[in-house]
């Protein structure tokens, strides 16, 4: 599986409360203001979790506002002024503290970690800082061991969550290949406090929160008494549950860090203005990296780097129990969106919310209306299409729908047509056209995400397959399978019944239907991904493995 496939798998009372600051008339239309103010307000009920949203242009206070519930057992409501956890949102200020440090002259970004962390196993190979920084590096991330989620209450030392991966040998030569990685982002927390002589924790406050003004940003911890904070939830099968606990010990360096919207804003504006670290050190940390074939792995220092509209965008996502999060730049634009939510199962994530907000302002939306087509013209784009050598689309119908299946997807995914010849996922972010020749014949698609590289593929004449046919499955043996699974620390998948209907849920994602092909086994046709329920010797449902994209990832249930 290429580094894209990769990341294509791996890849958020009483009273609503939206509380804008500025009512002033500027660059952003007054119509572009109303959807947004809409587009927030509906994703966000008032009486469940919700987010907190801050979009500016320049010095122009687009949207900021706070919906939904704080603390749902006190009907608190929520304010934009509040402050969440981030997740993996922390890792662009780990990767600033390390450029801080290159600076100095302390840190040399193609140096051996070795140099830093002398007592380090790297197997006899020669792992960089920038393999760190990068997800380059083949080390395996901490976060995806089968046992890790046994020990994740634990308050432990960097020394002692290195023991948990250290012993195990590389995934792949250092610098060959992408794959997000969370060790590699511990292991910088901890070469910032061996070059340093500060913990992380003080480092983050000395060198970023202190001098950039960022009162209302920290290092989580669980005892702090930190004002405004607001609580975590997840989904569970009589309703809205707390998120399960996490020790703060172990995101580190990698999510540990929580704040407002308002001081992401202030974070992001900051480092455009060179006060975090130097112009050259901030184009080399939003450059994407390649790898020795050429691969665009779509990531620099610590963000992710895309364009949309002929705009380069900067953005990284975080979810961590109970929480989601999405901080989106536009540089030539001046635009930031920082969306925070309290609920890894909100109906619709984070990343779309920022996405579709930043889309609007670049006047280039990403189709969210469907269109009817006659189902005799959805056969002019059945057939197979090809990527490489190694990588196929195929595309089928099915009850006027659109059906697509990947190379190393385990299931089809639906598509809704947004216009003639244009179709997209209705839960996320991607989308894609057909092109035709001069005889009007379809010839090939081209598959656009926001912010990512679009994906062409030839039509060929390579027979279509099958899709699987689907069962139907009695709502009482649907509810044995309702509750929260693990997946990842950062990641937790609900399963509920809605309608009558299965749904999946997971952190910082929307809402996905489930269709069955046994009372155990369903597939997740929006998403290509495949979920197989395992009982216990009484029948009760203990865990769900998910396979998507050529992954396969064991979750423990968590809500029992």
């Amino acid at each position: 599986m290429n580094a894209r496939q990769v990341r294509s798998t791996m890849l958020a009372l009483c009273l609503v409360v939206p509380l804008l600051v500025s009512c002033s008339t500027g660059s952003v239309a007054a119509d572009d203001r109303a959807a947004l103010e809409t587009l927030f307000r509906d994703a966000w009920p008032a009486d469940q979790p919700g987010g907190a949203v801050l979009i500016k242009k320049g010095d122009e206070v687009v949207l900021r506002a706070g919906h939904g519930l704080a603390d749902v057992e006190m009907g608190v409501a929520i304010t934009p002024d509040m402050v969440f956890r981030v997740g993996s949102v922390t890792k662009q200020f780990t990767a600033a503290l390390i450029m801080q440090l290159v600076e100095e002259g302390k840190v040399a970004i193609d140096a051996p970690i070795t140099d830093y962390l002398p007592d380090y196993d790297t197997h006899d190979a020669t792992v960089t800082v920038e393999h760190l920084l990068t997800h380059t590096s083949g080390i395996p991330s901490y976060t995806g061991l089968p046992d890790f989620f046994d020990q994740v209450r634990a308050d432990r030392t960097p020394e002692e969550m290195v023991d948990l991966w250290e012993e195990l040998e590389l995934e792949f030569a250092p610098g060959t290949d992408w794959r997000y990685n969370n060790s590699g982002y511990f292991l910088l927390g901890m070469i910032i406090e061996a070059v340093t002589g500060q913990s992380y924790q003080e480092a983050l406050q000395e060198r970023i929160f202190t001098p950039l003004g960022m009162t209302s940003s920290y290092y989580g911890e669980h005892d702090r008494i930190i004002p405004k904070r607001v609580e975590g939830y997840a989904g569970g099968s009589d309703g809205y549950v707390n998120a399960p606990y996490l020790s703060m010990t172990q995101p580190y360096a990698a999510g540990s860090m929580l704040s407002t919207v308002d001081d992401l804003a202030v974070w992001q504006q900051a480092l455009e203005a060179g006060k975090v670290v130097s112009a050259e050190s901030l184009e080399v940390m939003w450059r994407a990296h390649r790898l020795p074939d050429g691969d665009n792995t779509d990531y620099g220092y610590g963000f992710q780097i895309g364009e949309h509209a002929g705009h380069q965008i900067v953005r990284h996502g975080g979810g961590i129990n109970g929480f989601a999060a999405q901080l989106t730049t536009v540089p030539d634009q001046d635009i930031v969106v920082a969306v925070l939510t309290n609920h890894t199962g909100a109906e619709v994530s984070p990343t779309r919310l920022a996405a579709l907000a930043t889309a609007r302002l670049l006047g280039e939306s990403i189709p969210t209306e469907e269109v009817e087509i006659a189902a005799d013209k959805l056969d002019d784009y059945v057939g197979v299409y090809r990527i490489d050598e190694e990588t196929t689309r195929a595309v089928n119908q099915r009850d006027g729908k659109l059906l697509t299946l990947r190379t190393g997807n385990e299931t089809w995914s639906t598509a809704v047509a947004g216009g003639e010849d244009l179709f997209f996922y209705p839960t996320g972010t991607n989308y894609f056209t057909f092109e035709r020749d001069a005889e009007g014949k379809v010839v090939a698609m081209l598959m656009h995400d926001f912010a990512a590289t679009p994906e062409r593929a030839v039509l060929t004449d390579e027979p279509v397959p099958e899709a699987a046919e689907t069962v139907d499955v009695a709502v009482e043996a649907m509810e044995r399978l309702v509750g929260d699974y693990q997946l990842m620390p950062e990641f937790v998948l609900s399963i509920f019944i809605e309608d009558g209907a299965l749904l999946s849920r997971g952190t910082g994602q929307d809402a996905i239907p489930l269709l069955a092909e046994s009372e155990l086994e369903w597939i997740a046709p929006q998403v290509g991904a495949r979920l197989i329920f395992t009982p216990d010797a009484d029948g009760a449902v203990t865990s769900v493995t998910l396979r998507q994209g050529g992954q396969e990832i064991v979750g423990p249930r968590v809500d029992q």
